[in-house]
This record gives structure tokens, sequence and C-alpha cells, in this order.
């Protein structure tokens, strides 16, 4: 079982969504709170980044003289300085990485072992919880890059999986 917690913002209101996954297709849902059950319907790979769409410029009616007014700039989001990238869990690259830190107790994948989407790859122990780390899609074990008992830390890969070989 895996968690992922995720803060939004919509408008001027910030939420904080828990997911966690409960089976290779179900996962828990809280939304500030409230909790849903989830069901994976379709997985798709979408190319390209996040987009939004261009902001209109806010145009100000005539003055009683038929003078536009001048408009008022466009909201412009504050400038905070981002982090550099970490590596993240990419679920489409074909790597199994950690969703948080933690301790590597057993590992179920060895290199050549074909394993389908929620197959268990190992286990990682994160404050004293037990996670079972399943595989994101069907696919060919590359390379194992983690053994009992190392530290881990949040978005390291610790398995290589080659796609091209998956099962059909």
């Amino acid at each position: 079982m895996s968690l992922r917690r995720y803060t939004v913002r919509i408008g001027e209101r910030s939420f904080t969504i828990d997911v966690v996954e409960t089976a290779a297709d179900r996962f828990e849902v809280s939304v500030d709170g409230r909790v849903f059950e989830a069901a994976l319907v379709g997985e798709h790979d979408v190319a390209g980044g996040a987009s939004s769409p261009a902001m209109p410029v806010p145009v100000a009616a005539p003055d009683a003289a038929g003078v536009p007014a001048p408009a008022a700039p466009p909201p412009v989001a504050a400038a905070t300085p981002r982090p550099a990238p970490r590596p993240r869990t990419d679920r489409s690259a074909g790597v199994v990485t950690a969703p948080m830190p933690g301790v590597v107790l057993e590992v179920f994948a060895t290199p050549g072992a074909t394993l389908r989407r929620g197959d268990a790859v190992l286990v990682l122990e994160a404050m004293k919880m037990r996670n079972t780390i399943r595989c994101p899609k069907d696919g060919v074990v590359a390379e194992v890059l983690v053994a009992a008992g190392q530290p881990v830390g949040p978005g390291d890969v610790m398995v290589r999986l080659d796609l091209d070989l998956a099962p059909p």
C-alpha cells in the first residue's frame, strides 16, 4: 500500500488530497477528510506537458467623454523560486521509485523476471509501517537497484523495467 499526498490550489482554495493504492487498480482518495473509493478504469500516456489557456486582457468601458479607461493588467502569479526537480515516479518511464523515505525490507523482483501491473516488487518500511510497492506496468525486470536493508528517499529509482519486453 503506497500513499501520495498532494496539495492543490483551485482558485483561492487549497485542498489536501491523499491517495492510497489499496490494490493494483483500487484507490482510497481523501479530499480534505472526505474519503472516496476509486477504481482505475484506464491509464493513458499524454504527450507534452501541462498547458494553460491564454488569459484574456480585460477591456475597460469608456468614460463619459468616450475615452477608454486604462485596463487593469492581467493578474500575474507571484514569482517564487522553485527547487530543482527531483526524480519522480513516472509510471510511463518503466521505473519503480520510492513513494516516500524508508528502508527496503524485502525485494521480490529479480532481473529477467516478467511482472504484471500490480505484482509485488518489494516491501518498504516507512514510519514503522510495511508498504508493499507494486509494479506500475507490465514489463520485464531490467535492473534491481536496491537490496534489503538499504535506505531510500522519495523518488529514488529502485527497479528498472523493460516495457518493450512486456507480455501481450
